[in-house]
This record gives C-alpha cells, sequence and structure tokens, in this order.
C-alpha cells in the first residue's frame, strides 16, 4: 500500500524533445541561413569600404569577418544544391541611398508626431 504522506517530486524533465524534421524544412532553414550569410557579407563589406563607419580599432576585425565570408556562402549553396534545390539569391538593398538618421528609434507616441495627426515619427524624418 502506498504511502499517503510520501512527497512525489514533480520536476519537469529535462531530456529534450527531438521532433522529426523532412526535407522541406531542412531546406527552408538552409535558404534563411544563406539569407543571414548574404546581408552579414554585405555588412561586413560596407563597413570596410566606408571611411569612418566602424572605429579604427575595429577595423582590423570587420577587415577578417568580411575576408571569411565566402566560405559559409559556397558551404550553403552547395548543401542546397545537393538538395536540387536553387539557392535564393542575395535580399535587394532597398535604400537607395543610406538614410540620415536625425532621432532614436523609439518615437512612438512624440508630440511633434500626434502635431502631424501621426502615431510615431521615422528615424530619417526631419522637423522643420
Amino acid at each position: 500500500m502506498a504511502d499517503p504522506h510520501r512527497t512525489i517530486s514533480m520536476r519537469p524533465s529535462t531530456a529534450t524533445r527531438v521532433t522529426s524534421v523532412g526535407p522541406a524544412e531542412v531546406v527552408d532553414a538552409l535558404q534563411l541561413l544563406l539569407q543571414v550569410e548574404y546581408l552579414q557579407s554585405a555588412l561586413y563589406t560596407t563597413a570596410v569600404a566606408a571611411t569612418g563607419l566602424v572605429p579604427a580599432t575595429d577595423a582590423a576585425v570587420f577587415a577578417k569577418l568580411a575576408s571569411n565570408t565566402a566560405q559559409p556562402l559556397s558551404l550553403l549553396t552547395e548543401a542546397l544544391s545537393t538538395r536540387s534545390t536553387l539557392p535564393s539569391p542575395p535580399p535587394h538593398h532597398n535604400f537607395e541611398e543610406i538614410p540620415t538618421v536625425v532621432r532614436g528609434p523609439h518615437e512612438l507616441g512624440h508630440p511633434d508626431a500626434r502635431a502631424r495627426g501621426k502615431d510615431w515619427l521615422g528615424q530619417d524624418e526631419v522637423l522643420s
């Protein structure tokens, strides 16, 4: 007969549950990783090429990162190709010219925005 005064520990399981992932999910994950690598490569290349964007103390780090972007791009492209999938193209950069930021990112409810009938101000929105 069970002891009615015995305490039973109800700790959550620490075992990791792995769910089955199909080929479509693997391809989707590889395509996402490829997009991230494209963006990182563009960031490092832009940072190295732009004067004053990266502090001089960090320039060597960005140059090293920029020089090491080809291998992950190649590996991801190869992994997608072996799965008979075309690698996605690099993302389109949506700025014709880099905007000039004049305020912080959190201008929701700003009084000047309300005066213009808006809820927020864009970071590049100049107030006249």
